[in-house]
């Protein structure tokens, strides 16, 4: 008997040990990190625009060719959206047609989530940037962001207009410029 309750002390020795044991390892800690990159994309939809000067009265009042849903865009900050003309309008026959002709009017399109910001009609100029877009930095109030946006668009209504009488006379044919729309964060 006494056998038998020293084998039944060390079992429940045991088993408490082992208990005891396993409650010292029955919980871990981890650091979970998250990486935040700034992330800013641009898409231009339609890889060519044209304006037709094909009447009297479209060298009278200009020329226009609204493009829908042009750019899609996306940022996760605040950002600023330029448009740069790499040169004045070349290739018809005459002399080039100076770019600041050409006005660019965006517009809020209907694609994702469109940020508040500032809208900018402007004249492209030759080898310079313009901003056509831009958002704040930042939060509002309980935490809602002024500027970022996982996935949005933006209307392009592209106008061509004389700014003096002659801009356009005395030429003929296709002239072009290659007009390249970047993205930056604010």
């Amino acid at each position: 008997m006494k056998k038998l309750f020293i084998i039944a002390a060390v079992l429940i020795t045991g088993i408490t040990a082992n208990k005891v044991s396993a409650q010292d390892k029955s919980t871990g800690t981890t650091t979970l990190n998250v990486t935040l990159d700034a992330v800013q994309s641009i898409k231009v939809n339609n890889s060519t625009v044209d304006l037709s000067f094909t009447t009297t009265a479209d060298y009278l009042n200009g020329v226009n060719a609204p493009q829908p849903n042009h750019l899609t865009f996306s940022s996760t900050s605040g950002f600023f959206i330029t448009a740069t003309a790499a040169t004045d309008l070349t290739g018809g026959t005459g002399d080039p047609i100076d770019i600041s002709t050409i006005t660019i009017t965006p517009k809020a399109g209907n694609i994702g989530n469109f940020p508040a910001g500032a809208l900018t009609p402007t004249n492209l100029v030759k080898a310079t940037a313009v901003t056509i877009f831009t958002t704040g930095p930042g939060h509002l109030a309980g935490g809602t962001p002024t500027g970022g946006t996982t996935q949005a668009s933006l209307n392009i209504d592209y106008t061509a207009k004389t700014k003096v009488l002659g801009d356009y006379l005395n030429r003929t044919g296709k002239f072009s410029s290659l007009i390249t729309y970047t993205i930056a964060p604010n």
